[in-house]
């Protein structure tokens, strides 16, 4: 309850979510001035503004208010979008969610009948699809990859099982993908590292194997920011390509069992703010180039094998 005014003195702030909240007052305004803000949820706060559409040019941030003013689309759903949809809900133990506003009308539409966490674009095509902590069970089902004007996919906090569908991959206009806290497992899609838009990649806290993801040839996680991958099982070293991913900010790979020694192109990470790598099997000296990271704020590896002196 009450407003986000005090947000507007974060400079270094880079991404909000404060969604399905009850915040009142203008959400939009007090962040426009944010340099720093690149990512921003706000639906689900009944009381507050709608944003006013003088603010559509000037936010220099990536938001969902646009998909507030379209909730109730220009177009219909275009059939396959509604197809992934129905399946999710048969799949993912649809008759169970905490909420399931428009998902139990299956002849409405999910772009102009305001299913719940469903964000639409003008053509029809759903371009967000936003689920977080809402019992959904099961799996995800493998026809999610025909989204393919999704740009955000946030699932996290529900009891979700099985694997990552590889079709995911073929999610090109995908910028946000959330999984966290989940009961996922198996290893996590290579072809996951070809997506060149992807800039959150949010899996902590499942039960996911095998090698830690990489950017793959031809522009892959070029635009990474976020890469949270603590609290499952990954093997393997540390990828040596990392470096492509030059925007990354946060990388938290803690509490897994990675092994090797820490590559050096890991000191390229310029905008590198904080690295957690605590509590794995990390062996060797630390890379000297690391010290070349001036805009690291917090460096975590604790309980790991490294050995050697401290760049």
């Amino acid at each position: 309850i009450g407003t986000i005014a005090s947000v507007a003195s974060l400079a270094k702030l880079e991404f909000l979510d404060v969604s399905h909240n009850d915040f009142t007052g203008d959400l939009h305004a007090p962040l426009v001035r944010l340099p720093s803000l690149s990512q921003v949820f706000t639906h689900g706060n009944p009381s507050a503004n709608p944003r006013p559409t003088s603010l559509s040019e000037s936010a220099p941030f990536r938001t969902d208010f646009a998909s507030d003013l379209r909730r109730t689309a220009a177009a219909a759903c275009l059939a396959q979008d509604k197809a992934a949809l129905l399946d999710l809900f048969d799949q993912a133990g649809g008759e169970h969610w905490f909420l399931k506003t428009g998902w139990v009308a299956p002849a409405s539409d999910p772009c102009m009948s305001n299913w719940l966490g469903v964000f639409c674009d003008d053509h029809g095509r759903i371009t967000a699809l936003l689920l977080p902590n809402n019992n959904l069970t099961g799996v995800i089902p493998r026809s999610l990859g025909h989204l393919t004007h999704l740009s955000t996919l946030s699932l996290p906090k529900n009891a979700l099982r099985g694997l990552i569908p590889a079709e995911l991959s073929a999610l090109a206009a995908l910028r946000t993908l959330d999984l966290a806290y989940n009961l996922l497992s198996g290893a996590i899609p290579p072809s996951l590292g070809s997506l060149p838009f992807l800039e959150n990649l949010i899996l902590e806290h499942n039960y996911f194997s095998g090698a830690f993801p990489r950017p793959l040839p031809g522009g892959g996680l070029l635009r990474m920011r976020r890469l949270l991958l603590a609290h499952n099982r990954l093997t393997g070293p540390l990828p040596a390509n990392a470096s492509v991913m030059l925007g990354l900010t946060l990388l938290d790979a803690a509490e897994n069992r990675l092994s090797g020694a820490i590559p050096p192109s890991f000191s390229r990470l310029l905008s590198l703010r904080e690295l957690r790598l605590d509590g794995n099997v990390l062996a060797g000296p630390l890379p000297a180039g690391l010290r070349a990271l001036s805009r690291l704020v917090l460096l975590e590896l604790s309980a790991n094998k490294i050995d050697g002196s401290i760049p």
